[in-house]
């Protein structure tokens, strides 16, 4: 059974793809081939510095996103 994504996961994934950064593994890759790699790769932003409690999550993520 796969296993399923929260709204924070996917808003990470969604984000990326507008975002475009070709040093990210996840980008270009089409969602049913990433959907199982999206939770790792939000957990890493989770756990990074970018995680601050001082800004929104969507600005936060864009931030992490942008400096992979």
């Amino acid at each position: 059974m796969k296993q399923s994504i929260n709204y924070n996961q996917f808003l990470f994934y969604t984000l990326l793809q507008e975002i475009k950064n070709n040093n990210h593994p996840l980008t270009n890759l089409e969602y049913d081939l990433s959907f199982d790699l999206i939770p790792k790769y939000y957990n890493e932003f989770f756990i990074s510095n970018y995680n601050d409690d001082n800004i929104s999550e969507y600005d936060a993520i864009i931030s992490y996103l942008k400096n992979y």
